[in-house]
């Protein structure tokens, strides 16, 4: 119920590796060469109540291994060395510890020393020199002033040379060189209009005003789609056009739409790798019948058809 572990070439469902009854939503998840950190709004998981909201699962056998005691949602996780960043709505994981964790990947022991937030943590991605950016509803981190958005380094401190100020809150993060895209419910970053989808310079924060594409709603999930960003959320218009609903692409040179697949319900997360795009929500129809789970090849929009269809959504 509500994890499962998939053939990575065929798509096809590994039924060696199945955890036991797991109750309420399974968020996110991270991966070790032994383990599997699962990430969400559960309280019961591989039939057990010892491990609420989050869980370590053996890769093997898919038996619960055990972790810390987590007060509310998971939303997100990000690897670090031989650590796990943790990220929600908790505000203890056996100790104070609020909305951000870091914790061992082998034992489960959190890191006391890193700073907390304020609010809820939805989205943490690696900045490639050992540091973060988080993003979510928060204005302090560490006691620090930050909206929306920090810049965390790899010795825990805040980068104050990193400034961005979204007026509302951000769901998603996806870094791109020295590009760090951004969505979420905001309309305004530093002052200018930038609406629910932006590009900030990932060094100082300061938005690219020129890239600025006009979305009516949401933006959930972000991706790199080669020459384009993919985006996807609750959105059903993109510059006044209602032809782009719940799913874009857009020209990382001009910020123009590129019509092609039309999702017919919320687009809420979306993965690349090796030129194709994987895309999960509740559509039913994605330019095509898929119901919840779909690819596409980036360059082409053509549709991976061999991948299985879920019968209900996918977060």
């Amino acid at each position: 119920n509500r994890l499962a572990r998939l053939d990575a070439t065929s798509g096809a469902i590994v039924l060696s590796w199945v955890p036991g009854s797991t109750e309420a939503g399974i968020v996110t998840f991270e991966t070790t060469p032994t383990k599997v950190l699962v990430g969400g709004t559960f309280t019961t998981i591989a039939g057990s109540t010892n491990s609420p909201r989050f869980a370590v699962l053996s890769k093997s056998d898919a038996s619960l291994i055990g972790a810390p005691s987590v007060t509310s949602t998971v939303f997100d996780m990000e690897k670090y060395g031989d650590d796990i960043l943790v990220g929600g709505a908790f505000t203890s994981t056996g100790f104070p510890q609020n909305r951000i964790g870091l914790t061992d990947k082998i034992t489960g022991a959190i890191n006391q020393n890193f700073p907390g937030a304020n609010s809820t943590v939805n989205v943490i991605i690696e900045d490639g020199s050992g540091g973060w950016y988080l993003g979510g509803s928060f204005s302090e981190v560490g006691d620090v002033s930050v909206d929306r958005i920090v810049h965390i380094l790899s010795d825990f401190s805040i980068d104050f040379t990193f400034s961005c100020e979204p007026n509302s809150t951000v769901e998603t993060l996806l870094l791109v060189g020295n590009d760090l895209y951004v969505g979420g419910a905001f309309t305004t970053i530093n002052g200018n209009i930038l609406t629910r989808v932006a590009r900030v310079n990932a060094t100082s924060g300061a938005p690219d005003v020129s890239w600025n594409p006009s979305v009516n709603s949401t933006v959930l999930s972000i991706a790199d789609a080669g020459t384009e960003i993919a985006i996807g959320g609750f959105f059903t218009e993109i510059d006044d056009q209602e032809e782009d609903r719940y799913f874009a692409k857009l020209s990382k040179t001009t910020d123009d739409v590129d019509p092609g697949i039309v999702a017919n319900n919320t687009v809420s997360a979306m993965e690349s790798t090796a030129g194709s795009v994987f895309i999960g929500g509740s559509f039913t129809t994605l330019g095509f019948y898929k119901r919840g789970f779909a690819g596409f090849e980036g360059g082409s929009d053509s549709p991976i058809r061999e991948f299985p269809v879920t019968n209900g959504t996918v977060n």
